[in-house]
């Protein structure tokens, strides 16, 4: 089984090229190839934990790449925390405990 830890994730790339957008840009920006799988399979078998907080500037990220999971049935554990930002700090304490349930 293959694992996939989220801390702070960021989703969609295109923003960082100035408008232009190719296949490479397409594939590697999940908020734009999920919604348009017709056969998640892969990530059925892949344990998935998205982990974002209150005062985390990509938050917005990681809730919408959780009802995109959610709209494709894809199992996954969003980690909502309250107190919580985007910074070393904040991974220091999620990343043992996203671990240690894998």
């Amino acid at each position: 089984m293959s694992n996939l830890i989220s801390l702070s994730g960021a989703f969609d790339i295109s923003d960082f090229f100035g408008g232009y957008f190719d296949d490479n840009i397409y594939f590697n920006s999940p908020f734009h190839y999920l919604p348009n799988m017709t056969d998640p399979w892969k990530f059925n078998h892949m344990g998935i934990i998205l982990g974002t907080g209150e005062w985390d500037n990509t938050r917005h990220e990681s809730l919408r790449m959780s009802a995109i999971l959610n709209e494709k049935g894809i199992p996954h554990f969003l980690d909502d925390r309250r107190w919580c930002g985007h910074d070393w700090n904040y991974w220091q304490d999620m990343l043992p405990h996203y671990l240690s349930m894998l």
